[in-house]
């Protein structure tokens, strides 16, 4: 009698195991493709990479304005495959020199760009803005900031992507367009 009892148990736990095995890949198969998501970004050089220079500006001493650079070719590889393709982007950047009078010299930037990530199953297209300082002593911190905010079309209609971008780390995260709350308003004074 114990041993029957000992092989139903089994038998019904293997079963419940298998049952839950069989749910799990169901849902795997079934993701939804408007779930938030959060991963690592990593940023290829494509076959057909390009930079067309745009215009170049000397503002005054130690100060440059690139407007225009278009960038093509480059390939997005993310964790969520929704976020990887092809990657074109035109940006301006405006940077500031500090001369050293070793000869070398510090460099701040800010930059302001527009996007378009394309995939078989749609695009995102949006703005991005950022910043970064590269210090003269290679020993210093080197900080950069970058974060570009595009819509989803096609499959991703109703998405919305977030692309940061710091000195060490890119990453990327995909929210529903109804999580992503408008930039309030100030009150009146």
């Amino acid at each position: 009698m114990r041993a029957i009892r000992t092989t139903t148990i089994s038998i019904l736990a293997l079963g419940l195991l298998a049952g839950s095995a069989v749910g799990v890949a169901a849902q795997d198969e079934e993701a939804d493709p408007m779930a938030p998501a959060f991963f690592e970004v990593e940023y290829l050089f494509g076959d057909d990479f390009e930079v067309v220079d745009g215009t170049y500006e000397e503002l005054g001493p130690g100060q440059e304005r690139f407007d225009g650079e278009f960038v093509r070719g480059t390939l997005v590889e993310a964790e969520d495959p929704r976020a990887s393709g092809d990657l074109s982007q035109v940006e301006s950047i405006g940077v500031a020199f500090d001369e050293a009078p070793s000869g070398s010299r510090s460099s701040a930037d800010v930059r302001a760009r527009s996007i378009r990530l394309e995939n078989e199953a749609g695009a995102w297209e949006g703005t991005g803005w950022g910043a970064s300082y590269v210090p003269e002593s290679p020993t210093e911190a080197r900080a950069v900031v970058i974060m570009n905010v595009l819509d989803g079309t096609g499959a991703y209609e109703g998405l919305t992507l977030f692309l940061a971008i710091t000195a060490d780390q890119s990453w990327g995260w995909i929210m529903p367009d109804g999580l992503v709350p408008a930039i309030p308003e100030l009150p009146a004074e």
